[in-house]
């Protein structure tokens, strides 16, 4: 995102060919985990296309298939931005932020999007 000719991101984003899998922990939330492609990813947080709109502050638990490791993690999250995605329809564009990570939890997140974001260099 570029704003005034200077980029606003903390970190860089890696588009993934890739599912993941969250659940709201809203009072009224389904308590199943919905599969979504995520639109990008970085170091502090994933965009991702939902069927519903989530407050800001709403929080999440990601569940992150790491290919690279063969494991998995769930990861603590809340809710940025949730706003009408353009040319979408009903969808939304959910932005959420990684909070809590430990460090073998964020060691383990940062390889995965280093690898990802290899691959892509290479194509």
């Amino acid at each position: 995102m570029e704003m005034n000719g200077q980029e606003k991101r903390r970190h860089e984003r890696v588009r993934l060919p890739y599912v993941l899998k969250f659940r709201s922990l809203a009072s009224n939330a389904s308590k199943n985990w919905d599969a979504v492609n995520p639109i990008d990813m970085s170091e502090s947080g994933v965009c991702f296309l939902t069927a519903e709109q989530f407050i800001p502050g709403t929080d999440m638990f990601l569940l992150v298939n790491n290919p690279t490791l063969a494991q998995e993690k769930v990861y603590d999250c809340k809710v940025l931005r949730s706003e009408q995605a353009p040319g979408r329809g009903r969808f939304y564009k959910t932005v959420v932020t990684i909070e809590n990570m430990d460090d073998d939890s964020h060691k383990a997140y940062q390889k995965m999007l280093n690898d990802f974001r290899s691959a892509q260099k290479k194509e």
